[in-house]
């Protein structure tokens, strides 16, 4: 299960006390990551992978001791991020998601879409480097930033994109990524297939596909019944409702 996301201002806090959404920042333009805890609201800064966990630190140490910025840095296993505060003056500079609006509609099942890809990608990744090494899974990982750029995934281009769909948190990323339907099949598609190539067979299946408990109960539902509409995935990733 996910590890608890901290709060390194605090005290530790459950997921469920932070809600994500995505929105579009008019000053930057681009869409980009809100965060609200306790009545407060942070916009994403960027997101960064563990290993990076003690030069973030000092990045937080300098915004908030050096420029007196209110900011949060958010530490799980799998990485780490740096909200800054949106003061209430601020707040008219970002168009959010509005759901009643059709499009709004099927941008929110695609990010259960993209952030259970995301789940199984960095899943895939781990069991390939347990079972089979680092080698094997930097491998993967290059045939992978491959298809990337070879299929056109927004916010997948460059090196340091690529390097964070598989160290940074899906719940903190998935909000960044507007990936479409075909995408997400394409990569669901190939990424099973490199790792049958690798283990030799589809034993992996149980042990990676584990990771989908790390989404809520309607996300989970909600991309299954997505594969079902998708037989040939379907039948390659045997999930059960």
């Amino acid at each position: 299960m996910r590890d608890n996301l901290r709060l390194t201002v605090s005290v530790p806090i459950q997921e469920q006390d932070v809600q994500m959404t995505s929105c579009w920042d008019r000053a930057r333009n681009r869409q980009t990551s809100i965060l609200k805890y306790q009545n407060q609201t942070f916009r994403l800064i960027n997101a960064f992978p563990s290993n990076q966990l003690a030069e973030v630190r000092f990045m937080w140490w300098n915004l908030t001791d050096t420029l007196g910025k209110t900011c949060l840095l958010l530490n799980s296993s799998k990485g780490c991020s740096l909200w800054e505060q949106i003061e209430p003056n601020q707040l008219s500079n970002y168009q959010m998601v509005e759901v009643e609006t059709r499009e709004a509609k099927e941008e929110v099942v695609s990010l259960a879409l993209v952030k259970a890809s995301l789940l199984l990608l960095q899943a895939v990744s781990a069991d390939v480097d347990y079972v089979l090494g680092f080698e094997y899974a930097d491998r993967l990982q290059q045939r992978l930033a491959t298809l990337f750029q070879q299929e056109k995934f927004p916010q997948a281009n460059s090196t340091a994109d690529i390097k964070r769909l598989f160290q940074v948190e899906p719940s903190i990323i998935a909000h960044t990524l507007p990936w479409q339907e075909t995408q997400i099949y394409t990569l669901l598609i190939n990424l099973y297939g490199m790792a049958e190539a690798f283990f030799g067979n589809d034993n992996f299946i149980a042990r990676v596909c584990e990771c989908l408990e790390d989404l809520s109960i309607p996300e989970r539902s909600e991309f299954i019944e997505w594969l079902k509409t998708q037989p040939t995935l379907y039948s390659l990733w045997k999930l059960d409702s």
